[in-house]
């Protein structure tokens, strides 16, 4: 966590499956994804079509195909909240990851695992827990079980971990008017 708390920022490649309990196949998406030391966090998906998530401090963007929508979290406590708990893993906020979750830390040389236990609601209610693994700074796969049964595996690659962005990078990857394929 203090490492993450040092790094500039975050770019990696992803391949995400959720096994949703209402269907027998999993539906899969891919895309590259951006984070900017505070709260800056970009989610380009290019498959199986294109949209856009766009998280810069109280203001959620989506862009899809069907047109743009925004949300302001600071008036909705459910949204900052399921934001917030990424902003502040990649932020390597362990203070706050503690206030929100039950963390279990296990290490087998370079290889690691944290699984996380929500303390509070509404992650408590809705998810069962999240469990991170990587290898050394680098963070591989993430797993988040909900309580009613779906499942969300990511896996990371590509991945950096001391990503700085020029300001190009800063207005092509984190605003809405620059977004390309990745």
């Amino acid at each position: 966590m203090a490492e993450l708390a040092q790094s500039p920022g975050v770019a990696a490649t992803f391949v995400e499956r959720k096994e949703l309990v209402l269907l027998t196949e999993p539906l899969e998406s891919r895309g590259r994804l951006y984070f900017a030391q505070p709260d800056r966090l970009a989610r380009h998906i290019s498959h199986p079509g294109r949209s856009w998530l766009l998280i810069s401090g109280n203001q959620l963007s989506l862009r899809d195909e069907s047109g743009d929508q925004q949300v302001d979290l600071s008036s909705n406590g459910v949204a900052r909240h399921f934001v917030d708990n990424f902003t502040v893993l990649f932020r390597g906020d362990l203070e706050r990851l503690k206030q929100r979750y039950t963390p279990r830390f296990s290490s087998d040389g370079e290889r690691w695992t944290l699984e996380l236990t929500p303390r509070t609601r509404p992650m408590k209610g809705l998810i069962e827990g999240v469990t991170l693994r990587g290898r050394d700074r680098v963070l591989e796969e993430m797993v988040v079980v909900e309580t009613n049964g779906d499942r969300t595996v990511t896996a990371f690659r590509e991945v950096e971990p001391e990503r700085s962005f020029s300001p190009e990078e800063e207005a092509r990857f984190f605003s809405l008017e620059g977004w390309t394929d990745p």
